[in-house]
């Protein structure tokens, strides 16, 4: 099946429609429903650093940091609140991309359907959690141990281990 190669025209077309979707699925409505209570304890963590309140009970320190700086910046709202899980869950889509030398252009194309449809990455994604920051720097630190890029991966998998409790379960 030609159309499934990488260099031609209708591939790149697919992937992009795909990619697209994924990331509108992923940012759709995302402040149009009210925060949890979890959401909510994380979100007003979030807004007492963007204050300079000191926390000392923050039990995800990656989610609490970048969306205290979204939140110092933009204002809170529940938009805000879940941009940077968002964020991360549309990166999750260009794993494929980088994978390209071992993927043939049909697995490429299967991958990334399953990334940008699947029901729990697209929950987690809308969720203002600190889960899908740990996955996503986890499977980027895996992709550059692949790739040899020994920095960037410890530095990766740092950012997941910062993540907070979420990194343990």
């Amino acid at each position: 099946m030609r159309f499934v190669e990488y260099k031609t025209r209708t591939f790149r077309w697919i992937l992009a429609l795909m990619i697209i979707a994924g990331v509108s699925l992923r940012f759709a409505h995302l402040g149009s429903t009210p925060l949890s209570e979890a959401e909510t304890e994380l979100a007003l963590q979030s807004l007492d650093w963007s204050k300079g309140i000191a926390n000392f009970s923050v039990s995800q320190p990656l989610y609490v940091g970048s969306t205290a700086l979204l939140f110092r910046f933009f204002g809170a709202s529940a938009f805000l609140a879940r941009f940077f899980s968002a964020f991360c869950g549309s990166l999750l889509l260009f794993i494929p991309l980088t994978m390209q030398k071992r993927l043939s252009g049909s697995k490429t194309l299967a991958l990334t359907f399953v990334l940008a449809f699947n029901p729990v990455l697209l929950s987690w994604s809308r969720l203002a959690d600190g889960a899908i920051l740990v996955l996503t720097a986890l499977l980027f630190s895996l992709i550059s141990l692949c790739h040899k890029k020994n920095i960037l991966t410890i530095f990766l998998f740092c950012l997941a281990f910062v993540s907070g409790c979420v990194f343990f379960l």
